[in-house]
């Protein structure tokens, strides 16, 4: 089964980074194509070294940034999801009103 998702997350181009021109999509889509297509890599991986098999891809062609360590909240479709913007991204989740966009 994982072989399989992992097999439809390369035939939906997650392991390709989206151009940052490309306004269709939002700050949180992004988010979410990053995180869903490292997870699968990770399991892939994890899965093919623990059988000792050959992993499913190579890492040559993967382009896709790494996930950002930023709560969905402060993903909006209007606002950059830059942790460089944000006073820091521990204070921006615990404050009781945080400020979305700098």
């Amino acid at each position: 089964m994982i072989g399989i998702a992992f097999r439809m997350a390369l035939g939906l181009g997650l392991h390709r980074e989206v151009s940052p021109n490309n306004n269709e999509q939002n700050t949180l889509s992004k988010e979410i194509r990053r995180r869903v297509w490292w997870i699968l890599y990770m399991v892939d991986s994890g899965f093919s070294i623990t059988m000792g098999r050959p992993t499913t891809a190579s890492d040559a062609f993967i382009d896709v940034h790494l996930p950002q360590n930023v709560d969905d909240s402060v993903c909006e479709s209007n606002c950059p999801c830059d942790p460089a913007n944000l006073s820091s991204t521990s204070s921006q989740i615990t404050s009781p009103n945080p400020s979305l966009c700098l």
